[in-house]
């Protein structure tokens, strides 16, 4: 049999699916470059403060205290909160909220 360099209707509709399934893998490959940079640049973040060394040492001798006999319920109460973005001072984001957290260990 002589060959002439051509296809039979099976090979070029196995290369045609092929060659575009490829392209659409590749187009869907790379629409998550950006996110695999910003990814890179967060992990490097988080490696960066995981390194950080505070400026402010903890005094053991001030509490909180570690002893579990010194340690009572916590309470925060936070009364009339107000909000406001830097840039819009006069619109404000919260208003008149009361906040009160207790901490009931049993």
């Amino acid at each position: 049999m002589f060959c002439f360099g051509e296809y039979t209707t099976q090979q070029f509709f196995t290369v045609f699916i092929g060659v575009i399934f490829s392209g659409e893998a590749a187009a869907s490959f790379f629409t998550y470059t950006t996110s695999f940079t910003k990814s890179t640049t967060a992990a490097n973040y988080v490696f960066w403060l995981r390194r950080l060394k505070p400026a402010v040492q903890e005094d053991p001798s001030k509490p909180p205290f570690d002893d579990e006999k010194d340690r009572g319920p916590a309470h925060v109460e936070v009364q009339d909160v107000a909000f406001a973005y830097e840039s819009r001072p006069h619109a404000k984001v919260l208003q008149e909220i009361d906040v009160d957290v207790s901490d009931h260990l049993m």
